[in-house]
């Protein structure tokens, strides 16, 4: 896991937990905001991963 993997991850899971507060305050723009930063934490993990397949795959073609 890289840098953006683990702060996508935490992000979503803040999000998540910001999210269900928010409902059971009533809040729907602190629930919009939950699932915003949700989505957020998504694409940050997912530019992680796709880092971590292009430096897999630059490593395998230097070592061939």
């Amino acid at each position: 896991m890289n840098k953006d993997q683990i702060a996508g991850t935490c992000k979503i899971v803040i999000g998540k937990f910001e999210e269900k507060l928010a409902t059971l305050r009533g809040d729907r723009a602190g629930q919009h905001h939950a699932r915003q930063k949700q989505t957020e934490g998504d694409i940050q993990r997912t530019i992680g991963e796709a880092r971590q397949i292009i430096n897999r795959s630059l490593k395998r073609n230097v070592s061939a």
